[in-house]
């Protein structure tokens, strides 16, 4: 019949063999490809480095540390309070702070000082009962402010006698002299606040052994 071509079948296997070996060199560049994205993802996107095209993309990361709150105004112009400070006073906390009592006067009096003019007052807070002067005068004037207490004609405070506050100087605008009553006092009694303005170094007056001795005097109903 006739003889083998023995370079008919080697040409065929040398192309089968070269596609083979491309195909596996492409197969090979697609993992190593793969693989190289997969490594710049976690080193490059993981760590906030992302980039595209040699552009750093903007971090979403959020601090919930302390220092994000602002106290600055908002955009309606109410201020937002820091964390850890306190709320504003309520309205509430505002009453009472402006609903402490105040002292009750009698008209100002002219003193035993010339151009000393003295005004009697007493203050009853809850059970605490003060015994209030506002003395002044129309040109600047040293004195000693003297204060008692009655109950009825009895004198009653202090023990020894009126309470004298140091000398001071007077001047045009009042000053406040307060004193608190250190004793038990009874429910339902009507007490007298006394004062008397002297020069310093006068007698006090003697008031626990004469009670017609009353400078001016307020009465209160305790």
């Amino acid at each position: 019949m006739g003889a083998q071509q023995p370079g008919t079948q080697v040409n065929v296997n040398s192309r089968d063999s070269r596609h083979t070996g491309i195909v596996l060199g492409l197969i090979v560049l697609g993992v190593v490809a793969l693989a190289v994205v997969g490594v710049v993802a976690v080193n490059g996107w993981g760590a906030g480095g992302n980039t595209a095209g040699g552009a750093s993309l903007p971090s979403a990361a959020v601090s919930l540390t302390p220092s994000a709150v602002s106290a600055s105004p908002t955009a309606s112009g109410t201020p937002v309070p820091a964390l850890g400070t306190p709320e504003a006073t309520t309205s509430a906390t505002k009453a009472a702070a402006t609903s402490r009592p105040t002292p009750s006067c009698s008209v100002e009096h002219p003193a035993d000082l010339p151009a000393v003019t003295q005004t009697v007052c007493y203050l009853l807070d809850g059970d605490n009962l003060y015994m209030v002067a506002f003395v002044k005068a129309s040109t600047p004037t040293q004195a000693t402010v003297y204060m008692w207490l009655t109950a009825g004609d009895v004198y009653a405070y202090p023990a020894k006698g009126p309470y004298a506050f140091p000398v001071t100087t007077l001047g045009t605008t009042a000053k406040e002299f307060r004193q608190l009553v250190e004793m038990p006092l009874t429910h339902g009694t009507t007490y007298s606040v006394h004062i008397s303005t002297k020069a310093p170094g006068s007698p006090a007056p003697n008031a626990v052994n004469n009670p017609a001795v009353t400078g001016y005097s307020m009465s209160v109903a305790y």
